[in-house]
């Protein structure tokens, strides 16, 4: 019978430590789970963010473009053509073409860039257009779009913590966005742990900016 009692106890304590084993990978499969979801929060946060920012840069940049015709009339004989005219015209080349079945905003976008690239080359007022872009990035607008970058981490559960924002990196506007991760415990197993998941993401193109000077791979941080 003793044995028998023995056979008992051992299967009993067989079975806790199966339980125990169980429990441990179950809560492992858990973490792993959460990690994900972190990191494609985290990198939902930077693509939104650098989207907004990008967003934001477009429309400074349409305001810019009135203040600076405004400004070049007076300066030259012969103005033909405004920037807004040339817009227009690509967009409607650009709908017709190879950007058939794009938004109308992302074509709008691509034709002012295109436009404004053109008139910084080599555009009608010299260096005026490149050097109110400049001045208004240096004192006003990178702010804006530093804020607007925030912003869409925040809304999209990211968190500021070692979030930064590059101005620009090959045209691009890139932001790196991160998220808590709390690890999920068992009789203190994975106590206290938590991890910060950081994902980084580039914005749409924007030749333009590659005309402009003191503006490549400038770093700002968002917290």
């Amino acid at each position: 019978m003793n044995w028998l009692k023995e056979e008992r106890g051992n299967i009993t304590i067989f079975v806790l430590g199966l339980l125990i084993i169980l429990m441990a990978l179950f809560i492992l499969v858990l973490n792993f789970s959460g990690a994900l979801v972190a990191k494609e929060q985290a990198n939902t946060a930077a693509q939104q963010a650098s989207l907004a920012a990008t967003a934001e840069l477009y429309e400074q940049l349409a305001e810019a473009i009135d203040e600076y015709e405004s400004e070049i009339i007076g300066l030259v004989d012969s103005y033909p053509e405004s920037i807004d005219e040339k817009i227009e015209k690509e967009i409607d080349r650009l709908s017709g073409g190879e950007m058939s079945g794009y938004s109308l905003n992302e074509i709008r976008n691509k034709a002012m860039d295109r436009v404004v690239t053109e008139e910084i080359s080599k555009g009608l007022g010299d260096d005026l257009l490149r050097e109110k872009i400049e001045e208004e990035l240096e004192f006003d607008w990178s702010l804006e779009m530093r804020e607007a970058a925030r912003s869409a981490i925040l809304a999209n559960g990211g968190t500021l913590e070692e979030a930064e924002v590059i101005f620009f990196d090959d045209g691009q506007i890139v932001v790196r966005a991160s998220h808590d991760i709390e690890t999920t415990q068992y009789q203190n197993w994975f106590a206290g742990l938590s991890e910060q998941i950081g994902r980084t993401s580039a914005g749409p193109e924007l030749e333009f900016v590659k005309e402009l000077e003191g503006w490549d791979s400038r770093n700002f941080n968002l917290q």
